[in-house]
């Protein structure tokens, strides 16, 4: 089972500046989140963005929605600051859950 519980979404406005991987910039979006309590895999900073602190987590709607990228709200503060958003590519996200399935 991982280390964290998914479905629910948040509508925000974020910018993530200097990145050619990510297109979308300035624009509201719903993202699923994810509530992460313990997930130490998380530390591939080729995938981890920071949020601007715009997010906030009143907003939070049961809402499911299906986009690339998915948003992390972590409550370890050795992987980010405690309570800071993150987002990661869905690929990744599936290979860390493929890895906590199958472990070695």
């Amino acid at each position: 089972m991982p280390p964290f519980q998914c479905g629910v979404t948040a509508q925000y406005r974020f910018a993530h500046e200097g990145h050619d991987r990510m297109k979308i910039l300035r624009n509201e979006y719903d993202f699923r989140c994810w509530f992460i309590k313990d997930f130490r895999k998380l530390s591939n900073s080729d995938f981890l963005y920071l949020f601007p602190n715009e997010l906030e987590l009143e907003q939070i709607e049961m809402m499911p929605v299906d986009y690339p990228c998915m948003v992390f709200v972590f409550e370890n503060e050795n992987i980010h600051e405690k309570g800071k958003p993150c987002f990661v590519y869905r690929e990744q996200l599936e290979l860390w859950i493929k890895e906590l399935q199958c472990p070695a």
